[in-house]
């Protein structure tokens, strides 16, 4: 038990100097997982900054609109429908190649983010309307 306690703290350790001591998480990775360490924290500044777009595009339209309760409801159960849908449907190991830039990757990258966008756009527009009503 001490030892997975020892691992996860370890775990968390590296979380925290990843997402706020960024040269210290260098120093702890090698010289391969530079170049991959930078990505991923492209990435994840990337995702919030869509997350955040998406919020605030919600908020607009739930202060300067007004749609009807049923159709709120359905623009939630949509939006989870098409967040589930990218989730399941987003291919990876089966399709990987080495370098990572076939086409039928770079498609299955876009069509996972654009249904992803839509979905988080309609989930924050159904949430936002029936909180602000």
């Amino acid at each position: 038990m001490k030892i997975i306690k020892n691992k996860i703290f370890q775990w968390a350790k590296y979380l925290f100097c990843f997402l706020f001591f960024p040269r210290k998480f260098m120093q702890i990775a090698d010289d391969l997982e530079h170049k991959r360490t930078i990505r991923l924290r492209k990435a994840i500044r990337q995702s919030f900054i869509i997350v955040l777009c998406c919020f605030i595009i919600s908020l607009i339209l739930a202060l300067t609109t007004s749609v009807p309760t049923q159709v709120v409801f359905w623009l939630g159960i949509i939006g989870t429908g098409i967040i589930l849908w990218a989730t399941l449907g987003y291919l990876g190991w089966e399709i990987q190649s080495w370098k990572g830039e076939t086409l039928p990757e770079q498609i299955n990258r876009m069509w996972f983010r654009v249904l992803y966008i839509v979905g988080t756009l309609l989930l924050f527009i159904s949430i936002l309307f029936n909180i602000i009503r």
